[in-house]
């Protein structure tokens, strides 16, 4: 593919000539040049030919008697000739630089980019998502696997695909029998011929409005049983595209497609004389529904019962009842403001997640009767005392900790990671230069400045007003010189950014894409890149531990000419392997180990005790995995051994 690759940019219309300019506008206002627009109607029958001819001189424009999506896309794909081509309905939009990130982004042997796109009403006013929903980052690399796995991946609708011609000349022209469903057509094919990329940044508007065919605005049994039609259209596509893979889809195939029972339910309870599917009953929906909720979707233990709630309500209740649980599913903007229950929730999700990590916290596992002695002396003492309590960290180090997650946890168990500080006690030598970024309270900033001795250094970033104070106390506290600290953010710019500051100081951050319900403040705090700051030192890095709460890869991109520095040269990292932190940044576990691997890294999990492992998201891994990225495999082993 040429550097600079033509886009084409397809519209196809019907009837929709008051969105329809803003459609236009979008595609000839990118900011990348190299792109060519075809606008196709679909034998509009209001102004929409009116529309598009005050444009003729900056598109092609094509007119036709109605055909249906599939007729229009076909004959937009025929006059196009660009290498990429994004397929835009005409009630939607793009942002002016969507083409630029698309083509950023693109590789070879890529099928598409896909984006999230923002969802608005009919005025533009945003309605407090994006799709898809959930915040959940959407799928990439081999998703042809995942399809016929699960029947399904995290996609967005047509508007937010760029899609290769050389694939789409593979499946097109659509068929006739698909004319209604080409999204669906195209969603499942094209991933078979290449690797998926993902942004997850919204890079378009997804509008919603009382004329969208699929786009559920009000809930009625008519257009759930569409959308049950459609779930059909693609089993029987994948099924044909299995057979000429010579792959059998499994025999629970059904059950691992688990959200379309949530489709399937509310098309039978809205309109049971119009159900597509003769056999089905309601015992039957409920039982498989859940079923496949617990084995196949996911979803943390709360979601879970939430949703299995749901099934059991949608299915018994009234269908008043069942109407309005269906809406508040489908319809996120539609759902109640409950903030006590949400909170409640919270508070529940919460007490579960600590619950889990405390029976699975190694102290407990060694001696329970100790461990909650440890935990009720913890509650007595601050409310007996306020002040900062003093406690020995390691060998010969102190360590000043406040009432905090962070402070329960070094005072339970020794260092808020006990891994971490394994890790940096078998890696680090004396001379060694160690970096710090996300240092808190110092903990690891004290291990290592030790570990390194008078003829290493450590350099120690940590951002927050509240908790710096306290690392400059405890570098004090040790007299220790070969410490440099930065009242400093780092991450992929230079200058002033966004900081969330948290109830528990230690999952505070730079500003995330999605925050959580917990009250927080944002205040403005320096930032600078890691390349900026090392460009005029003239000693190697040797490790760089990095625990920001998701950003990781904001850091490591302002890391790039470090990272990119030969092998006997470049630095090893130990950071949070962390999914779920990575979403609410908006991108996925993939993106931090593809960002390793170009630059020659392998990404390993420290087990513990000098072990390690290569790290395969497809295991089974807890929520927090310590990582390790290193280009030099020999020289790990060897410091891990040499303890």
């Amino acid at each position: 593919m040429q550097s600079k690759p033509l886009v084409s940019i397809v519209i196809n219309n019907y009837n929709y000539e008051n969105f329809l300019s803003e459609a236009i506008e979008s595609a000839l206002s990118q900011t990348y040049q190299q792109i060519e627009v075809i606008v196709v109607d679909d034998g509009s029958s209001d102004h929409s030919c009116e529309v598009i001819q005050q444009y003729s001189d900056c598109l092609i424009a094509v007119f036709q008697e109605n055909g249906k999506q599939a007729i229009a896309l076909n004959r937009g794909f025929a006059l196009s000739r660009g290498e990429i081509i994004i397929f835009l309905d005409a009630d939607d939009y793009l942002y002016p630089d969507a083409v630029e990130s698309v083509v950023a982004s693109w590789k070879p042997n890529v099928a598409k980019v896909h984006y999230r796109l923002t969802v608005v009403d009919s005025c533009k006013q945003p309605l407090g998502y994006s799709l898809p929903q959930g915040g959940q980052p959407l799928s990439r690399g081999q998703v042809w696997q995942t399809l016929l796995e699960r029947g399904g991946y995290r996609g967005v609708p047509m508007s937010g695909n760029a899609i290769a011609q050389a694939v789409l000349a593979q499946v097109f022209p659509i068929p006739v029998e698909y004319r209604l469903t080409a999204d669906d057509y195209l969603s499942t094919l094209v991933p078979f011929y290449g690797e998926v990329i993902a942004i997850d940044q919204p890079l378009g508007i997804y509008r919603i409005h009382d004329r969208n065919q699929w786009a559920i605005h009000t809930v009625t049994g008519s257009r759930f049983r569409r959308f049950l039609e459609q779930f059909l259209v693609k089993k029987d596509i994948l099924g044909q595209k299995a057979l000429q893979l010579g792959y059998n889809l499994p025999k629970d195939w059904d059950l691992r497609t688990f959200g379309h029972w949530w489709v399937r339910l509310a098309s039978y309870r809205l309109a049971p004389q119009d159900h597509p599917i003769a056999s089905d009953n309601t015992s039957f929906l409920i039982t498989r529904g859940i079923i496949a909720l617990w084995q196949y979707s996911g979803f943390n233990l709360l979601k879970r019962l939430i949703y299995s709630f749901w099934f059991i309500v949608v299915g018994f209740l009234p269908k008043s009842l069942a109407t309005t649980a269906i809406t508040w599913l489908f319809i996120p903007y539609k759902r109640p403001q409950l903030q006590p229950i949400k909170s409640l929730m919270q508070n529940f999700s919460m007490f579960y997640q600590r619950l889990k990590r405390f029976w699975q916290s190694p102290t407990v596992q060694q001696n329970l009767l100790k461990a909650l002695l440890k935990r009720l002396w913890w509650r007595i003492r601050w409310r007996i005392k306020h002040k900062p309590l003093l406690l020995s960290l390691g060998e010969n180090l102190k360590i000043t900790i406040p009432k905090t997650g962070s402070g329960a946890a070094i005072f339970y168990q020794g260092f808020s990671e006990p891994e971490t500080a394994d890790f940096l006690l078998h890696f680090l030598k004396p001379g060694m230069v160690f970096v710090d970024v996300g240092a808190h309270i110092g903990e690891y900033t004290l291990l290592a400045a030790q570990t390194v001795s008078f003829a290493g250094e450590v350099h120690s970033f940590e951002p927050l007003p509240t908790i710096y104070p306290i690392l400059q106390q405890n570098i004090a506290l040790n007299s220790l010189t070969n410490v440099v600290l930065h009242q400093i953010a780092v991450s992929d710019y230079d200058g002033e950014i966004e900081f969330e500051v948290s109830s528990e100081p230690a999952t505070s951050s730079i500003r995330k894409l999605a925050t959580s319900t917990d009250k927080r403040q944002f205040i403005t705090v320096n930032s600078l890149k890691l390349d900026t700051y090392w460009s005029d030192q003239s000693r190697k890095i040797d490790l760089i531990k990095v625990d920001v709460e998701g950003a990781e890869k904001l850091v490591f991109h302002g890391s790039g000419q470090l990272l990119t520095l030969p092998i006997t040269e470049a630095p090893t990292c130990i950071f949070e392997y962390a999914p779920a932190n990575y979403a609410r940044f908006g991108y996925a576990p993939q993106d931090i180990l593809t960002l390793f691997k170009e630059r020659g890294y392998e990404v390993y999990q420290y087990l513990g005790a000098g072990k390690i492992k290569s790290l395969n998201p497809s295991d089974p891994l807890p929520d927090i995995v310590n990582a390790i990225a290193t280009k030099d495999l020999n020289h790990l082993l060897t410091h891990l051994k040499s303890k």
